[in-house]
């Protein structure tokens, strides 16, 4: 079998979904958000994989026999591929690790300082380089056949009675020799303990080089007697100039923030400050340093091993994960994706993208959910799912090869006659990498910046945020509605999270139902409809609208609360139809003037009418939270008190039909007298805007300058990243060739049929995948650094 074929997929708000997806190809799923995209990725694929393949490491999840291991996902899964998946959520966790730590780089630094071991001493600045035992044996006179060697290690100072406990016997003090049982403790100085002593001849030579690497090991100077002749070898932790004792290099986990170990004339605390793209001619290879090669193929080269994840951007963070896949990808593996050009800017999502075409076509499957057109033109084929999102969602709509996408209409530069005279001026933006000296930000329009990722956007966006906050650092005045700052781009949510709580609107309804007739004849508060166990929680699920197989409590149908509560009315309607009602046929019905109909008619109006309030929010997608996230933050616009709203990527995660929804609805705002100062990777509100700027031209030290501002359509043909991007001129390179069929040592797909037909053939099976297993080398081809852009 050279496809995967799955039938009847009901995960998520699939409907019994058919499709057949090609090994060895990439195939790219797009549609409207909410589509069922991630439903069908994760809710169904990569479960089945795992658990597939988890039988080869743990034979107690072999099923029994008739029993099927997705019968509650799809009627069958076959082809499967062992898989590797990132998930497409917004990075929350670990803020204050480094790179380095996150991504376990300092072992190819302690490896490389091995490799020389030098030394800077911390008093007169005198570099040195530890003595290797095999060095060591170099430069000594062993030609004489027979001589007696002895070798001493110093024991200044120590207990006679440890070393003796330690297994040494004998010593050799100023008076002497003597057997260290016998002398006294502490031991004098110049006094020498006895590692090894034999008599020289051929093949001795291990001996000596374990007794000096022992020796070495102590960090204390050793003596060696060869015949007549006493050779020293200093402490490698003493300065030989000015004698100053050092502290000892230690194992290398904690000697990374040492100034005197040094690394080709750098001490290692420099090295960790240093972008990653110099530690890529550093001499050892390896796992570590093919995970570094493939930071710098995804443009993270400009990153240190000391910055903290929480100063990286979106588009910084989300290539940090992949580049931790690249080096996990063996051919034949199911590679899957979700939305891997998250934060991204438009070029740099064609590097991704040909990056992916290198790992297809070195045999792996690639899955990826996406709607950005750079992902979709350069996949081997694509599949739609649709035709909208939630209920509306859940099919497949069409599909087709590379080249027979049809991209919807490019939407137009908006052309304003006048830009608004009336302007707010910064001065002095510094701030990690940020060196702008002035920056004078139109109001009453619709303003985009644009820039790679890590160029300063967010850091910009933050600083501008503050100084409003403050009321001081700018010149000009602030909307009488002040402003308004949304930087978190989608909602986190919990397991009793909806669309109701998301966009703040819960508060009303309970508080609506609590003041309704039917609810003050029974006492009821706000609080009594909390989820909430003790409150209002269904006494089944405890509010969380699941049963123990984690399907829709049947004893609230999946509304998590009490079914009396259920059946309080309002409005001639009960609060489960008000839950249960579609949002676009719930705003006709709320009251005027309030800020629950304002935050229903936004969502409405950024194309969320299908949903309704009690719609969960573990099945929303992050498009769906991003435009509650923005509903809420723009309900209380109003036109008799013009507001200043700076948002942080309103359209992340969103194809061109929603994004232009977002468009339509901010334009709608600044028609009404609002401003709007944008990040924004998307094309659609990039070409949408009124006034745009580009922060660049690169990432880290090489961004954080304006680099172009002006009307939109006055990018193109600037040779800008986002100018070259607008232009069209993005380069396609050569699509690498394809590879041929997985030789037999690659991981193999096992037949089909292996969900039903019961424990004996599927150990058969398994004996077969297990005896086909290689870990040959020639087995791992990960990606080609070559495939990246010159231009990213």
């Amino acid at each position: 079998m050279r496809q995967i074929e799955l039938r009847g997929v009901t995960s998520g708000n699939l409907k019994s979904l058919d499709l057949d997806i090609p090994h060895g190809q990439w195939t790219a799923i797009h549609g409207a958000s909410g589509a069922g995209k991630t439903a069908l990725l994760f809710g169904a694929l990569v479960p089945a994989s795992r658990s597939r393949f988890r039988i080869l490491d743990d034979p107690a999840a072999l099923p029994a026999e008739g029993e099927s291991q997705v019968n509650r996902i799809a009627e069958s899964i076959s082809g499967l591929l062992p898989v590797l998946a990132c998930h497409g959520e917004i990075p929350r966790k670990r803020q204050h690790v480094q790179v380095g730590d996150a991504l376990d780089l300092w072992p190819l630094l302690w490896e490389a300082w091995e490799k020389e071991r030098i030394r800077r001493c911390g008093s007169c600045g005198e570099e040195w380089e530890e003595m290797r035992a095999e060095k060591f044996l170099t430069t000594l006179d062993l030609s004489m056949h027979g001589t007696p060697i002895c070798i001493y290690s110093q024991a200044d100072g120590l207990d006679a009675e440890d070393l003796v406990r330690a297994g040494w016997t004998r010593g050799l003090l100023p008076s002497g020799a003597v057997r260290l049982e016998d002398a006294s403790s502490p031991l004098p100085l110049g006094s020498w303990f006895l590692l090894d002593r034999f008599k020289w001849q051929g093949g001795k030579e291990d001996r000596l080089l374990q007794a000096l690497r022992e020796g070495l090991r102590r960090k204390e100077a050793l003596r060696l007697e060869i015949g007549s002749e006493v050779v020293g070898l200093p402490s490698p932790d003493v300065c030989p100039k000015c004698h100053d004792p050092q502290e000892p290099s230690g194992d290398g986990s904690q000697s990374l923030s040492r100034v005197d170990l040094v690394l080709q004339g750098f001490t290692l605390r420099e090295w960790g400050h240093f972008p990653l793209q110099k530690w890529i001619d550093l001499p050892e290879k390896g796992a570590v340093s093919r995970r570094v090669e493939a930071l710098v193929a995804t443009r993270l080269g400009h990153l240190s091993p000391s910055r903290k994840l929480g100063t990286l951007s979106l588009g910084e963070s989300r290539r940090l994960e992949l580049s931790s896949l690249l080096g996990m990808i063996r051919r034949g593996q199911l590679v899957v994706l979700d939305e891997p050009g998250m934060g991204l800017h438009g070029l740099e999502r064609q590097g991704i993208a040909d990056i992916l075409s290198g790992i297809a076509a070195n045999g792996s499957t690639v899955l990826t959910a996406d709607p950005s057109r750079e992902f979709i033109e350069t996949a081997d084929s694509w599949v739609e799912l649709g035709p909208g999102g939630g209920p509306e969602g859940g099919e497949c709509v069409a599909r087709g090869e590379s080249g027979e996408f049809a991209q919807s209409c490019v939407t137009p530069f908006q052309v304003k006659d006048e830009i608004c005279s009336e302007k707010i001026e910064f001065k002095e933006i510094q701030r990690r990498f940020l060196d702008i000296p002035a920056l004078r930000l139109p109001l009453g329009c619709l303003v985009s910046i644009a820039g790679v990722s890590g160029s300063g956007k967010t850091t910009l966006m933050e600083l501008l945020a503050e100084r409003l906050r403050g009321g001081d650092g700018f010149c000009g005045n602030v909307p009488s509605g002040g402003f308004s700052v949304l930087l978190e781009r989608a909602l986190g949510y919990g397991p009793r999270s909806t669309v109701a709580t998301l966009s703040d609107s819960w508060r009303e309804v309970r508080q609506a139902f609590a003041n309704s007739r039917e609810g003050r004849l029974r006492g009821l508060g706000a609080e009594s409809f909390v989820a909430q166990p003790g409150k209002g929680a269904c006494s089944v699920c405890d509010g969380m609208a699941l049963d123990l197989d984690g399907l829709p409590c049947p004893f609230c149908q999946g509304l998590g609360l009490r079914d009396d509560l259920l059946d309080v009315r309002l409005r001639g309607k009960s609060l489960r139809e008000w839950l249960v009602t579609p949002l676009a046929d719930l705003v006709g019905r709320l009251p005027h003037g309030g800020l629950l109909k304002s935050r229903v008619d936004k969502l409405c109006k950024l194309g969320m009418g299908p949903r309704s309030l009690s719609e969960r929010g573990r099945n929303l997608s992050l498009g769906e939270r991003g435009r509650i996230a923005l509903a809420r933050r723009l309900a209380g616009a109003k036109s008799i008190r013009p507001r200043l709203f700076l948002l942080d990527e309103p359209c992340l995660g969103l194809p061109q039909g929603e994004a232009e929804q977002v468009l339509s609805l901010l334009r709608e705002l600044v028609t009404d007298g609002h401003s709007f100062w944008v990040i924004e990777h998307h094309e659609a509100l990039i070409r949408g805007a009124d006034w745009a700027l580009e922060l660049g031209p690169g990432a880290g030290m090489e961004g954080g300058k304006v680099v172009h501002e002006g009307s939109p359509s006055s990018f193109v043909g600037i040779s800008t990243p986002t100018g070259k991007w607008l232009s069209g001129k993005v380069n396609e390179g050569i699509k690498p060739t394809r590879a041929a069929a997985p030789a037999s040592n690659s991981s193999r797909v096992l037949g089909d049929g292996w969900d039903c037909q019961g424990r004996n053939w599927l150990e058969g099976a398994l004996a077969q995948e297990l005896e086909c297993r290689s870990p040959l080398v020639e087995d791992v081809p990960t990606y080609n650094c070559d495939l990246e852009l010159e231009s990213l």
